[in-house]
């Protein structure tokens, strides 16, 4: 790799040789890491390191824990549904609370996300709604029948 094709100069350290071992992470050596990193894609640079930090400490590899991965899992399933997790602020009360959850569950049907979309952008036609639900009788069915239900 040139340094026009990485994008800058390289230290001779980090320079990309065929090495003798059959597997890329055989040779356990920095320089043997690094151009198994770069052979997968990664870009060697060079950085700045601040006063205290050891240039060269030990990699320490973090691993999730167990809720971390299912969690991780059971995301990766909604995605592949069609769900994604977000978070909201919403009022601290219980009236709220159940609303939002009917809410996300239900709006997977097109028909009803569209209705309460239409509710939160003209408020006023759901009391017009509700006030033509309550109609009984002869008066309803015009009503109804006007309007197209």
């Amino acid at each position: 790799m040139t340094s026009s094709e990485s994008g800058g100069d390289r230290d001779s350290r980090f320079a990309v040789e065929a090495g003798g071992y059959d597997e890329p992470w055989a040779d356990p050596t920095v320089d043997g890491l690094v151009r198994a990193l770069v052979g997968k894609g990664w870009v060697a640079t060079r950085a700045l390191v601040g006063p205290g930090v050891d240039p060269v400490a030990e990699v320490q590899v973090s691993h999730r824990s167990a809720a971390a991965a299912r969690k991780a899992d059971q995301r990766q399933r909604q995605q592949e549904k069609g769900w994604r997790q977000i978070n909201l602020v919403a009022p601290d009360n219980e009236r709220a609370r159940a609303f939002l959850t009917a809410a996300a569950r239900e709006i997977m049907d097109e028909s009803l996300l569209e209705a309460l979309s239409l509710a939160l952008e003209q408020p006023k036609l759901v009391g017009v709604g509700a006030k033509v639900a309550a109609l009984k009788g002869e008066v309803r069915d015009r009503v109804r029948g006007l309007i197209g239900l």
